[in-house]
C-alpha cells in the first residue's frame, strides 16, 4: 500500500478537480484506513477498532508481497456494508484503490522478486521515509494532525523499490479516476448469493 503521503497528495489532486467534495471529510477518509481514526465506525460500516479491519480483505502472511497487498482490499466486502454517498466513503474507497493498484500495478515484481516479504516491507517502509518529505514539499500537503507523530519518521540511505516518477504517475492517474465507475469496475458478481 501507498505511504500516507501518497495518499495525502491523491487525495490534495483529487480534490483540485472535484469542488463538490466536502475537503476535511474527504481528508479524514483517505487516512483512516490506515491509522486508528478515532470512532470508525460512525463513518463507515464493516470495520471496528482493530485497524486489520480497516481493508475489508484478508490479513494472513504469504512470502509474496504483491499478492498480499491484492488480497488485503475486498471490494465486495466494502460495497456489501457501504456505499460512496459521502465524501468520507469517496476517499476510503479512493484510498482502498490506491493500496490494491500500487503494488504490482505501478511497483512491479521484478522490483520486489528477490525479497522475502518482511525484507519487502522493511525497505519499502524506509522508503516511504525517505519520499515522505519529497512528496510533502512538492504538493504542498498539509499533514493532519492525527498522522504528524507517524509522518514525520526519517529513512536511512536511499531509495531502493520506488522511483520518483513511477509515484508522481501514480498520484497523478489516481487522481483523475471516476469513483462511480471504478465502482463498477472492481465489484464481482456474487454468484452464490440466494
Amino acid at each position: 500500500m501507498p505511504c500516507l503521503a501518497i495518499h495525502l497528495a491523491v487525495a490534495k489532486k483529487y480534490l483540485e478537480k472535484h469542488n463538490d467534495e466536502n475537503k476535511e471529510e474527504f481528508i479524514a477518509g483517505t487516512i483512516a484506513p490506515d491509522i486508528n481514526y478515532p470512532n470508525i465506525n460512525k463513518y463507515i460500516n464493516g470495520v471496528s477498532d482493530d485497524k486489520n479491519s480497516h481493508h475489508f480483505g484478508l490479513n494472513y502472511k504469504t512470502d509474496n508481497i504483491i499478492e498480499y497487498m491484492k488480497k488485503k482490499v475486498d471490494f465486495n466486502l466494502f460495497f456489501n456494508q457501504n456505499d460512496i454517498n459521502t465524501s468520507f466513503l469517496r476517499a476510503y474507497f479512493l484510498h482502498l484503490l490506491c493500496d490494491y493498484y500500487f503494488f504490482g500495478e505501478y511497483i512491479s515484481d521484478e522490483k520486489l522478486s528477490n525479497l522475502s516479504f518482511d525484507e519487502a516491507v522493511k525497505i519499502g517502509y524506509n522508503d516511504y521515509d525517505l519520499i515522505t518529505p519529497k512528496l510533502i514539499s512538492k504538493y504542498n500537503l498539509i499533514i493532519p494532525d492525527q498522522i504528524k507523530s507517524i509522518i514525520s519518521r526519517k529513512g536511512i540511505g536511499e531509495i531502493k523499490i520506488l522511483k520518483e516518477d513511477t509515484v508522481d504517475e501514480f498520484i497523478d492517474n489516481m487522481s483523475k479516476i471516476d469513483l462511480f465507475k471504478a465502482k463498477q469496475e472492481v465489484i464481482k458478481p456474487n454468484f452464490n448469493k440466494k
